[in-house]
């Protein structure tokens, strides 16, 4: 439609199918409105599978002030295949909210999005979700995706426009070893991708956004975090909020952006990623900050239920949380700290010395500067001074390594320089 409206017939009986967009079919409104001829009580519009509907108009799909596309002038109704593709192809608009318990046929099919569009309500989308160079601002509220398949988000060149703990993506159904990809930005400049890969089948609510003051925008009923009672919310945590809410086992990647990281931090300094769960939880995973703009760091198998930040590991005194075991180095505490690594610069040859509380278990690992586990093994270890020899058999590339160190309730990390 280049000029004027597309007007419909009515009847007396109550229809969608007045106007039907075809499989294959597209209709492109621009800027203009289907309306009813209002010469009868009922009209109405239906898209089935793979009809195309493209808009700009601003006031959205469908409201009730005959503002939107579809005009609600004269009781005009409209109907939406699972298969039915709605493109949003304006700048700034509305997306017409879909309640979760509506009938499905008032739920989008695929909600296409080549623009800029944002959220007024709850929406509901059944089969994919696309995003072309622009974004969906979210706008406290929460968008729920039904199909579980990866490939039901496809983004390029965009992203979900996340400011708080409100702007909320659900995608339900998701599948045991697939990997789930969602970018989330504040204001294009710094998109925030998190990976979900399921171990078990589930439902997950996401969300991630920055703030350059953590404790202004913490989630609602987080606490600030404490250590060695002193409040280190502001000062030693990444300036970004993660967070998953599901009931299901999954493999976590969150990523953040270099300039997120906090003031004084050091290339000596690491980084604990902590997690909120009725308290502050030290998952004892640690990352490092690298030279790329955008970082990241995983966790493995782990319930996707809570809330996570990445906090400099020196200003954390919180034991790890571990799983009760009758290994005393999973429930015992104490002194666990490195005496030396020597050389460091090294070549081949590799000792670290260090103390544990008590005999048990110690578990060791070297992780490089992309977070790739490297090298992974338990020793035997007794209260007091231990070493640690690094196999000369391992063939490693130069560059920098993160020797970690776990047991006894807590994780420490060594960087090291391999030449």
């Amino acid at each position: 439609m280049t000029e004027g409206n597309f007007m419909v017939s009515s009847h007396q009986v109550a229809a969608t199918d007045y106007l039907t967009i075809s499989p294959s079919a597209q209709l492109i409104l621009n800027n203009a409105q289907i309306i009813s001829n209002a010469r009868y009580a009922n009209s109405g519009i239906s898209i089935q599978s793979q009809g195309v509907l493209t808009f700009s108009r601003t006031e959205g799909l469908y409201n009730k002030s005959e503002s939107a596309a579809i005009c609600s002038k004269g009781n005009m109704d409209f109907s939406l295949d699972n298969q039915s593709i709605v493109e949003y192809a304006g700048t700034n608009q509305l997306i017409t909210g879909t309640d979760p318990l509506s009938s499905p046929s008032k739920q989008y099919g695929s909600l296409k999005i080549a623009g800029s569009a944002f959220a007024g309500a709850n929406v509901v989308v059944r089969n994919s979700i696309e995003i072309n160079n622009g974004f969906i601002d979210l706008n406290n509220q929460k968008l729920v995706l039904n199909n579980g398949n990866p490939v039901a988000v496809k983004i390029i060149n965009g992203y979900f426009k996340c400011r708080s703990e409100s702007d909320k993506l659900e995608w339900q159904d998701l599948q045991i070893g697939k990997t789930y990809t969602i970018p989330f930005s504040a204001n294009g400049q710094i998109i925030s991708k998190m990976q979900l890969t399921p171990s078990q089948n589930g439902n997950a609510i996401v969300y991630s956004y920055p703030s350059s003051t953590m404790s202004s925008a913490m989630p609602a009923g987080v606490t600030p975090l404490i250590s060695d009672s002193k409040d280190i919310t502001d000062i030693s945590l990444v300036k970004r909020w993660f967070g998953i809410q599901g009931n299901f086992k999954t493999d976590i990647t969150l990523n953040y952006s270099k300039s997120e990281l906090p003031q004084g931090l050091t290339e000596d300094d690491g980084l604990m990623l902590m997690q909120f769960q009725n308290g502050w939880k030290n998952t004892g995973k640690t990352a490092m900050p690298a030279g790329d703009e955008m970082q990241q760091v995983s966790l493995q198998n782990v319930f996707a239920n809570g809330i996570f930040v990445l906090a400099k590991s020196g200003d954390i005194n919180i034991p790890q949380v571990e799983t009760p075991s009758e290994n005393p180095s999973e429930t015992a505490s104490g002194d666990l700290n490195f005496i030396s690594a020597f050389p460091n610069p090294f070549d081949q040859y590799l000792k670290v010395n260090f103390n544990t509380p008590n005999n048990g278990i110690a578990e060791i690992s070297l992780v490089n500067a992309e977070g790739k586990l490297c090298y992974k093994t338990q020793q035997q270890v007794t209260n007091g001074a231990n070493e640690f020899i690094l196999p000369e058999s391992l063939q490693l590339p130069p560059g920098v390594y993160f020797f970690e160190l776990k047991g006894f309730k807590k994780s420490i990390v060594k960087k090291l320089i391999h030449r």
